[in-house]
């Protein structure tokens, strides 16, 4: 499971499974057709294998960086790893047991809703179009009236393309799809607080996580994701308001 991690300056942030400890299950079909399966690790750990066969880099790269980001910025998210090489090269999230999706109806009884702000506040700043219902996973600890969410697929985010994360500049995505109910005026804190640990990363860190995550797919384009990343995170307060607008409106 996803705890708080220290993420440092030198690289290696994201564990690498080998390829041989690693042994694939049933296929999953998800919304936006790429293609995943069930796969289980030699530590009896469950996960989601999204292939760069089918998921292509650019989707790649937005999950390991988005990754990244959502551990510095305290987004709960599933454990994270990479394994494989070439077309083999997979992301790798955990299964979380019991899993379901966002439920408006049971809003009341999520014990993190600041962390669904901090979520939404990173959506933001990465231009990730992709919160819909099934994209915010909700789990139970002792109690069905305890409940936590949970952030998954950043595939669709704009940290996969730095030529177009780049050409947007300070502009946030279009909310083709918005989970229902969201309780804004309950999670502002959670987004704001977000935004404010997103201007006080470093330069050198932010340039730490985009030279691990574009390593590992191939991508050459690290300065230029770099350059526009930076960008958004110094106004990241500014976005981060002007999207919560955008979702009010939306509801």
């Amino acid at each position: 499971m996803a705890g708080k991690r220290q993420l440092g300056l030198f690289g290696e942030n994201v564990k690498r499974l080998k390829t041989e400890s690693v042994e694939d299950g049933a296929l999953i079909k998800a919304l936006n057709s790429s293609t995943a399966c069930v796969s289980w690790s030699d530590d009896d750990r469950q996960w989601v294998r999204k292939r760069v066969l089918h998921t292509q880099r650019p989707a790649l790269l937005a999950e390991i960086l988005g990754w990244l980001l959502s551990v510095e910025l305290d987004v709960p998210v599933p454990d994270g790893a990479v394994t494989g090489e070439g077309e083999d090269l997979s992301w790798l999230s955990e299964v979380l047991p019991y899993a379901q999706h966002w439920m408006p109806a049971r809003y009341k009884y999520v014990q993190n809703l600041d962390d669904l702000g901090r979520m939404l506040a990173l959506d933001a700043i990465i231009f990730n179009p992709d919160r819909h219902e099934r994209n915010i996973l909700v789990t139970t600890s002792s109690s069905d009236l305890e409940l936590r969410v949970w952030s998954i697929d950043l595939g669709e985010s704009l940290l996969g393309q730095p030529r177009r994360l780049a050409a947007a500049g300070l502009t946030l995505p279009e909310l083709e799809v918005v989970p229902e109910q969201l309780p804004l005026p309950l999670i502002r804190d959670g987004a704001t607080a977000a935004a404010g640990a997103a201007e006080l990363i470093t330069k050198s860190l932010l340039k730490s996580f985009v030279d691990e995550a574009c390593h590992i797919v191939g991508e050459r384009r690290s300065e230029e994701l770099l350059g526009a990343l930076w960008h958004r995170t110094r106004h990241a307060q500014r976005l981060v308001a002007e999207y919560l607008r955008k979702l009010e409106t939306a509801q």
